[in-house]
Order: C-alpha cells, then structure tokens, then sequence
C-alpha cells in the first residue's frame, strides 16, 4: 500500500471468530487457594460459578469483556490500523448490527456482528465475525481463514491473515525490500522489540497508542449496535458526538477498595 502497488486505498475488510452463548451461573464454594475477591478485582461482586473462574467466563462475560469483537478483534483490527498508516484520520462514524446470548447465561457478550466503519479520509471498512465474511470472503480469496484484513485499492488487494497472506497479484507476495522501499515498522520478536524500545528510546513494533486506537474501534463497533443507530466519533478527542448520551458508557463502575487503586 505504502508503495503503491494497490494504488489508491478503498476500502477494508476485517473479520474475527465469534463468540459464545451458555456458562452456567449456579453458585459453587470457590475453590481453595483461589483469593476471589482479588480474581474479580474491579468488576462486580457476583457469586463463584464453575464457568465464571474460566478463560471462556473472562472472554464472553460483560463483567469482564466485550467478548471476540474486541478480545479476538483487537488483532486483525490492530493490522488495518498498522497498513493504513493513518491512524490520526479516524475512524468517525459506526453502524452496525449483532446478536447477543440469551441473558440467562452467564456468557452475555457480544456473540456476531456486521459493523460499518468510515474513516476521516472517507475510506470504509467492514468489520465482520467469520460467519458473516466467510461467504464475502471467499469470493475473492480461496484460502478463507477465521480472521484478517484486506486491503482493497484501485489497482487490486492484499489480504493478511494468521493463516497467511493472499493478493489478487500473487507476485506481490514474492516482492522483497530495495532501495527506496517504504515499509512500516516491523519485528519478528514483539518481547525483543519492546526491550530494544525501552532501552534505547526507539519506536516500538507496537506502540500503545496502536492498542488503544484499535481498542476504541471494537468499543465504538459494540456501542453502535447496542444503539441501533449511527455512533459519530471525535478521534483527536476521543469523544463520541453524537449520540452524547453515550459517553456515559465509555466507562463502566469500579468496585470498593479498587476505586482508590
């Protein structure tokens, strides 16, 4: 994209897997060694269950997450963010739809969504669970895989994914840097590249403001579909303007001695 072989910049898809339903919520003693109180930390008080002290329960549990549009979303949203090289353009506005569990269960998040999203330079991406862009996606890419990113330009489209890379132009794949190449910042060892940052005072491979910037994509993604309506954000501020109300649920209540922390 950088360099051009996509030419200009259309669009974007990015998809994620899903979450779950189910999770029991029926009380059982908690487990000895576990400090409870000091496991839930700032969330709610609520009684002990066997799904609750889980990976699936920190995951798909609105006490504690916003589920795979952020938990598994973060990282394929983190890639369109890192390719643009834009991040002070957006995004902007947010509409959208999703299914939720039943609220009977303890795994209440979020469990599909289909988001449209456009950014400040008027570029718009479509954020999908997988079993929404399986059908969209293979329909240019073979190789589907449960998550990615693709970038669409005017002179054809790169994809990326855990599970590998495509490109209309299967050349572009076999493209190595040269002199004059423009490249976004890369790092096979994350652990490494934090050290080397530290240490050194140099970029990092992934910088807090990225977290935070593809963070605040999955919050807005979820907002718009609890509203049933259009979410406009301020990217330079950080604030939702329309609807303000909803402002409100940019934050969420800090439970007893966790408000001093």
């Amino acid at each position: 994209m950088l360099n051009g072989y996509i030419g200009d910049l259309q669009r974007i898809d990015v998809w994620a897997p899903g979450g779950k339903g189910g999770g029991s919520l029926d009380e059982i003693p908690v487990p000895a060694g576990l400090d409870y109180d000091l496991y839930l930390g700032p969330a709610p008080m609520k009684p002990c269950s066997k799904d609750r002290i889980t990976h699936s329960g920190s995951w798909f549990c609105s006490d504690y997450a916003l589920g795979f549009i952020a938990g598994w979303g973060a990282h394929p949203l983190d890639i369109a963010i890192w390719g643009m090289n834009s991040d002070t353009k957006g995004p902007v506005t947010f509409r959208g739809a999703g299914q939720f569990p039943t609220p009977q269960a303890l795994f209440d998040t979020c469990a599909t969504w289909d988001v449209e999203i456009k950014f400040g330079d008027g570029v718009p991406m479509h954020f999908m669970s997988t079993n929404h862009a399986e059908a969209i996606v293979k329909k240019y890419r073979q190789n589907f895989c449960g998550d990615g990113t693709t970038f669409f330009g005017s002179k054809g489209w790169v994809s990326l994914s855990r599970g590998g890379a495509a490109a209309s132009n299967p050349d572009w794949l076999k493209l190595r840097q040269c002199e004059g190449t423009k490249r976004v910042l890369y790092h096979n060892r994350y652990y490494k590249s934090f050290v080397d940052s530290v240490s050194d005072r140099s970029p990092s491979i992934a910088p807090i403001e990225d977290a935070v910037r593809s963070d605040a994509l999955s919050h807005l993604s979820l907002l718009a579909i609890k509203s049933g309506g259009e979410v406009v954000w301020d990217p330079q501020n950080y604030k939702i303007i329309a609807p303000e109300a909803l402002n409100a649920q940019m934050s969420h209540p800090v439970r007893g001695a966790w408000q001093q922390s």
